[in-house]
């Protein structure tokens, strides 16, 4: 383990070390972007205080059809 740590290291070391700034571009980052969609339960939507009793919802939907199937995978 100690090995793969040593040996990830330098190669991730030389890596940045031969890679120039203008090598990269990721582009803008989103959260810069105001117009940005939320992935919600119930599909994309903008951000907006309204919809988050919805959300909570459907989080609550989620989270009983997740403890749902839990408990019957453990009963088989």
């Amino acid at each position: 383990m100690v090995v793969g740590a040593v040996v990830g290291g330098g190669a991730g070391a030389v890596t940045g070390a031969a890679t120039k700034p203008d090598d990269v571009n990721l582009g803008k980052p989103p959260w810069t972007n105001p117009q940005a969609r939320v992935p919600t339960p119930g599909g994309p939507q903008t951000a907006s205080r309204g919809s988050a009793a919805s959300e909570h919802e459907a989080v609550e939907r989620l989270n009983e059809q997740s403890l749902q199937s839990t408990q019957q995978g453990a009963k088989q």
